[in-house]
């Protein structure tokens, strides 16, 4: 959402009112799927609401535009960030990377100094893994267009089972 606040921003102040809708939705779709998420009593309850939104997608592609697809992408990653916040130690994050690589960028350059910092890597496999699935995202979605996004869905219903 980083992204998101700096591209609304920049296209209010340039008056580009189509890409300011567009990160408008997303952020508002975001901060849906974190109070929605929160309101909820169980994780595997947010894991299935993620899988919901991530299944869905390619059916609304059929018949709606990009906004609601970007709003239920966002929603879905909120819905992740608030399900996991309190179960994630520290320095890794599940939604966005540049604390994640701050942690492991720091701890290793700690470490070269001689410090004792804390171990650098779990938040330095954790961006590796986000990276190897963007890549398996990407090619996904150039290879599968829209239906790839079942993929995603069937991948958070597994962690959705196997949550209590």
């Amino acid at each position: 959402m980083t992204g998101n606040t700096v591209l609304l921003a920049l296209a209010v102040v340039q008056g580009h009112g189509a890409d300011a809708a567009r990160s408008g939705v997303a952020f508002a779709g975001f901060v849906t799927g974190v109070a929605v998420t929160a309101l909820l009593p169980r994780h595997r309850l947010a894991f299935l609401l993620q899988v919901a939104l991530l299944a869905a997608i390619p059916v609304v592609a059929l018949a709606a535009g990009r906004f609601p697809l970007v709003a239920m992408a966002a929603a879905a990653m909120g819905s992740q960030s608030a399900a996991t916040r309190h179960h994630t130690p520290p320095g890794v994050n599940v939604t966005y990377l540049t604390g994640t690589t701050t942690s492991a960028v720091l701890r290793w350059v700690g470490r070269a100094l001689g410090r004792r910092e804390e171990d650098p890597r779990l938040p330095s496999g954790i961006w590796l893994l986000y990276f190897a699935g963007a890549l398996a995202g990407g090619a996904m979605g150039v290879a599968f267009g829209r239906p790839a996004f079942g993929a995603a869905a069937g991948v958070t219903l597994a962690v959705a089972l196997s949550v209590r």
